[in-house]
């Protein structure tokens, strides 16, 4: 660019911020009871008594939250070792983003800290079978 010349700035449209698309309440209420019956296969599998040798973290709750457009399902994780820079900690393992009506697209968190997603406009019965049945949904 050559001196003085200024820059040409414009507005454009960005699909992401529309408003008026929060979903409703009687959506959140059915994605959190069908999300419910996971969490609690989840907590008989993956959460155990505090285990006898205290050096690594280890899971002691699941649960689901609602943020903006994300439904993510999440848990909480002690670390009981003596070089811990907290006590606790939270990360959500699993996130199912709405894209219209009872469709979702769905995603994991990776080693990364990124979420990749790996479906688009999914139903929401297929959503939950595909966190249910596939690892890569699960709290590690």
């Amino acid at each position: 660019m050559a001196k003085g010349q200024r820059l040409q700035w414009t507005w454009v449209y960005d699909p992401k911020s529309k408003p008026g698309t929060k979903p409703s309440d009687a959506l959140k209420r059915e994605v959190s009871e069908a999300a419910e019956a996971i969490l609690a296969e989840w907590r008989q599998q993956y959460i155990r008594p505090v285990p006898r040798d205290h050096r690594f973290n280890y899971l002691i709750s699941v649960y689901t939250r609602w943020r903006g457009n994300y439904f993510s399902f999440c848990g909480t994780y002690v670390c009981p070792g003596p070089n811990a820079l907290s006590p606790s900690f939270e990360t959500c393992f699993a996130r199912l983003e709405r894209v219209g009506d009872k469709r979702f697209n769905l995603a994991y968190m990776r080693h990364t800290g990124r979420w990749w997603q790996t479906d688009q406009a999914v139903l929401l019965s297929e959503c939950m079978t595909k966190i249910r049945e596939n690892g890569l949904y699960h709290p590690s």
